[in-house]
């Protein structure tokens, strides 16, 4: 009943990828990263102990293989719960705790968990990416489409696509779409998405979901009979939209990410978009 039959191939993707997902959870795979198997991976392994500033520069403890089961078994509140001074008193008070889960803890976890013969940097960053990005397998019949969650390069300037996915489809040939972008700024805190920049470093962008006039909307037309945005290879064997008021100007694929981390995204814009400006007594607002 399609009007394009070749449509049926994505919906095949989705319960096939669906049914093997129903496959590994009913198998309970996640089993195989059990506490006693977690355990022993430790015990196999050849860990370093690691020492971990707890504040200042002299207050430190040393993390060895039992602080490291400690550490799995009822996690690092716990752990740092337990580590005593020369006196018999706790190193860190609750509140220290709070400082050093969200100052310190983001450097000191890694390391502790990481083999030695272990040495590839940026693993936190290339775990993220696994996390939070759709993997593309890009061949020459499958290339990049703008859709929800498509993040783009124009010049300097990063989007993030938020178009949905039923209104990035079945576009007629001829016709130009416009789509709606969300700006994106590179930053190195409270970041939405992380990609690695060809050979470069990696780069951290956290979209303008509170700036609901920064919106940006720009028109595409689908090239051949795909009645999609397809992106086309360039020269530098980059994957390039082209669109705007004359069709030709260039926006550069960087990424898709994966369904539920761009709706979060979406939502969040959407959500301010729905605040309520009022007039109301200053005093009241403040307090």
């Amino acid at each position: 009943m399609l009007p394009n039959p070749d449509d049926a191939g994505d919906l095949l993707n989705e319960i096939i990828s669906g049914e093997l997902n129903s496959i590994l959870i009913n198998d309970d795979v996640s089993q195989l990263a059990s506490s006693d198997n977690i355990y022993n991976w430790v015990e196999s392994s050849s860990f370093k102990d690691v020492e971990m500033k707890l504040k200042g520069k002299r207050t430190t403890t040393v993390i060895d293989n039992a602080k490291r089961k400690l550490w799995l078994d009822e996690g690092y509140i716990s752990l740092l719960s337990n580590e005593l001074d020369a006196q018999g008193e706790r190193v860190l008070s609750e509140s220290e705790i709070k400082d050093f889960d969200r100052f310190r803890l983001k450097e000191s976890a890694c390391a502790v968990f990481t083999p030695d013969d272990f040495t590839k940097a940026n693993s936190n960053e290339e775990f993220s990416i696994l996390t939070h990005h759709r993997r593309n397998y890009l061949t020459s019949s499958k290339k990049p489409t703008l859709s929800l969650g498509t993040v783009v390069r124009s010049d300097t300037q990063y989007m993030f696509c938020i178009q949905q996915r039923c209104d990035s489809v079945r576009i007629p040939i001829g016709e130009q779409r416009k789509f709606l972008f969300l700006p994106m700024e590179p930053k190195d805190k409270r970041i939405d998405v992380v990609f690695k920049n060809g050979s470069q470093d990696y780069v951290g962008l956290s979209a303008s979901c509170n700036e609901c006039h920064a919106l940006e909307i720009i028109k595409f037309s689908p090239l051949d009979d795909c009645e999609v945005i397809q992106a086309q290879k360039g020269e530098d064997e980059l994957y390039y939209f082209l669109g705007g008021e004359d069709g030709q100007t260039k926006f550069q694929w960087i990424l898709d990410l994966k369904e539920a981390h761009a709706q979060k995204i979406a939502n969040c814009f959407a959500a301010n978009l729905a605040r309520v400006g009022l007039d109301e007594s200053e005093w009241l607002r403040r307090t």
